[in-house]
């Protein structure tokens, strides 16, 4: 959060966001202080992208869960009740207990972004995400997104051009081509 709190306060247009943080590593109740925060930084330049961890989390740090789609199911609910100053209350948590939480302050609306690779969390990106984070180029593969994405959004009711989709690749630029 720190450098994405200096690139918000270095620059005035482009858009900033986790390309992804897990909130197994990080309360959502954090979590939504940390992009309220950001977006009131940058004028409402940050997106939330969120995942459930991938080898990293579950191997080197040994953080695991019975139900990735469950804990981004709760995490995106705990955001959304969370940034615009409702208090929450999810007592019967499965994940993430909240007990009469709310920020001190509201933030503007931050769009939140669900990483997935699998069919399932694509889906679920559809029925309750702004957008979908995913990897992968091949056009076999982004038209099963663009699939999953429309049957979660039709599930709720949403209209599926609501879920942009986002694909993260990596670039390392140096001089040695």
């Amino acid at each position: 959060s720190a450098v994405l709190a200096a690139c918000a306060l270095n620059s005035d247009r482009i858009t900033l966001g986790t390309a992804v943080t897990s909130p197994l590593l990080r309360h959502p109740a954090v979590l939504a202080s940390m992009f309220a925060t950001l977006s009131e930084a940058s004028g409402g330049r940050i997106v939330a992208g969120l995942g459930p961890g991938g080898f990293e989390v579950a191997t080197e740090l040994r953080v695991t869960t019975p139900s990735p789609l469950g804990v981004m199911r709760e995490s995106v609910e705990v955001l959304r009740a969370l940034m615009p100053g409702q208090t929450i209350s999810l007592d019967g948590g499965r994940f993430f207990p909240v007990v009469g939480a709310k920020l001190s302050f509201r933030s503007a609306s931050v769009p939140v972004y669900l990483a997935g690779r699998g069919p399932r969390m694509i889906e679920l990106a559809g029925e309750i995400a702004d957008g979908v984070i995913t990897h992968g180029l091949a056009a076999p593969y982004l038209q099963m997104v663009r699939e999953r994405v429309r049957r979660g959004a039709r599930r709720a009711g949403r209209d599926p051009g609501d879920c942009i989709v986002s694909l993260m690749f990596e670039v390392a630029v140096d001089r040695d081509v």
